[in-house]
């Protein structure tokens, strides 16, 4: 069926369905305790010292807010619920 969409409902459906995937993501961590933007960005730091750097915080901060949608930052927050959860 996605054959027949267009260009733009295709961006649209990638869009819905990264922004569920950093919904799902936020709903781990809270589960985890770690329930606010601070408490999510001090994760990520520790386990990937690169978002240290401001335009990287900045990163996470569109991403939290569903600004942008950057797939680096959602892989990472992914990979650091699997490190968290290997504890």
């Amino acid at each position: 069926m996605i054959e027949y969409f267009t260009i733009n409902q295709v961006k649209a459906k990638n869009r819905l369905e990264t922004a569920k995937r950093i919904a799902t993501i936020a709903e781990l961590f809270f589960e985890l305790g770690y329930r606010t933007k601070k408490d999510i960005e001090t994760q990520l730091t520790k386990y990937f010292p690169k978002y240290k750097n401001d335009s990287f915080k900045n990163q996470f901060g569109h991403v939290w807010n569903l600004r942008k949608l950057d797939m680096e930052v959602v892989e990472d927050l992914e990979t650091v619920i699997d490190k968290i959860n290997a504890l």
